[in-house]
């Protein structure tokens, strides 16, 4: 059909999408739809993940995991949420970030499955947000896909909604998706724009799941702040959760100090769990591991990323929090180097003494003491020490706590009160 060589993908989207446009001749789309092909990464599963060009290559990074991009929707967003069929007359999700649309179409599917197998007549919505034109674009002519129990059309109504959003706005001019029909019941919607500032007209207390599924902490934290997860706060129902594939200290904190109980969530083609907030406590299954919580409550790796107004770009946020590190670290807070909070409580003299099933060198030990010391503790079980990380102790029942979040207010609290009482004089 031409014989231009495109060495971005979106400069292939455009001139295909821009010759269709000016012939609605659906061969473009067609031809788009396999020279798009090399520029996307097949999964164990069978689906498409993609590396997003909006980044350098040092640091960009997949969509989904290689371990199955569908599988991947399924076990880190749908299966985890725990929701009140019974009681919601409507069901509502917020899928931000949306991408591809997988993890709507995921939950679609499911949706539709409980519906039948428990002969229930709850309605549905779901309200992606992505900012991205080009990422929905792509969407449409990617694979449909069909995996294990997964049914296709659920995909295609996904195009369909996506579909429906590009032509309105007029960045299409063909509709294919056209007959995919939902019941009544069911009305997805797709905002292509930044989610930070869509959700400040999302209607409060409204929904049940929310999917956060955008590019890591590390690439994209002004999409993971305190201030963000406010807007979440108000827009979730009270027995409402967030899940999230990530892992990330500074993540979990900032939800934490947005009101939020946070827990474990699944293992899934990655090392570590994702996480599941709440405003309810009951809404967790999985405590977070006692590292975790001393990390983001006493150390400045649990400093939390910032935008007050929703407006600051990556490289502003991050540098924001590096800024604020550098000055709490050994003031106010203990330092994160070597992970030092998480070694209190244990007794460095001994021999052979064991963290996590690895020996603690005399290098390491050193460290420690030099850490705690530049804080202004004597060592790692002095009655300091130990009063601060109390609310972790099983045996300690007056001071201990039943949930992470709990836990770790109470050691923020015991932290601060050891600067008050010993380092403000």
């Amino acid at each position: 059909m031409n014989d231009i060589q495109f060495n971005h993908p979106y400069d292939l989207l455009n001139y295909y999408f821009n010759k269709e446009n000016e012939t609605l001749d659906l061969k473009y789309r067609q031809k788009l739809s396999e020279e798009i092909l090399p520029f996307l990464t097949k999964t164990e599963d069978g689906s498409y993940t993609f590396k997003s060009p909006d980044f350098n290559d040092e640091i960009s990074e997949n969509m989904h995991t290689i371990a199955g991009a569908i599988s991947e929707s399924f076990e880190k967003f749908v299966n985890p949420l725990k929701l009140d069929w019974n009681i919601s007359e409507e069901i509502a999700i917020l899928d931000l970030c949306s991408g591809f649309g997988y993890n709507s179409a995921a939950f679609l599917n499911h949706f539709i499955e409980i519906q039948d197998e428990f002969n229930l007549s709850n309605s549905l919505r779901i309200d992606m947000i992505e900012k991205s034109s080009e990422i929905c674009k792509i969407a449409l002519v990617m694979p449909t896909i069909d995996f294990d129990s997964f049914k296709p059309i659920n995909h295609n109504l996904i195009k369909r909604a996506i579909e429906t959003k590009l032509f309105n706005s007029k960045l299409i001019s063909i509709k294919l998706y056209e007959n995919y029909k939902f019941n009544d019941k069911i009305k997805i919607n797709l905002f292509i724009e930044d989610m930070r500032e869509k959700v400040k007209s999302l209607p409060s207390n409204i929904y049940d799941g929310i999917f956060l599924d955008a590019f890591s902490p590390k690439l994209a934290p002004e999409l993971y702040t305190i201030d963000f997860f406010k807007e979440l706060q108000r827009v979730i129902k009270n027995t409402g959760q967030i899940v999230t594939y990530t892992s990330s200290i500074p993540v979990k904190s900032a939800l934490i100090e947005a009101g939020f109980y946070i827990g474990k969530g699944s293992v899934f083609g990655r090392k570590t769990p994702g996480t599941i907030a709440s405003l309810s406590k009951d809404r967790i299954n999985l405590d977070l591991d006692s590292d975790e919580e001393r990390l983001i409550a006493l150390s400045d790796l649990g400093i939390p990323f910032r935008d007050e107004n929703l407006t600051l770009n990556s490289q502003e946020v991050i540098n924001q929090r590096n800024s604020k590190r550098k000055k709490l670290r050994n003031k106010t807070l203990i330092s994160s180097a070597v992970k030092t909070p998480i070694y209190l409580g244990i007794d460095l003299n001994q021999e052979n003494i064991t963290k996590n099933n690895h020996i603690i060198e005399d290098k390491l030990k050193r460290r420690i003491l030099r850490n705690l010391n530049e804080f202004g503790l004597d060592s790692t079980i002095s009655s300091d020490a130990m009063k601060i990380i109390a609310s972790q102790n099983m045996d300690d029942k007056e001071n201990y706590k039943n949930n992470s979040r709990d836990r770790i207010l109470a050691m923020k609290k015991a932290l601060n009160n050891f600067f008050k009482e010993n380092k403000m004089s």
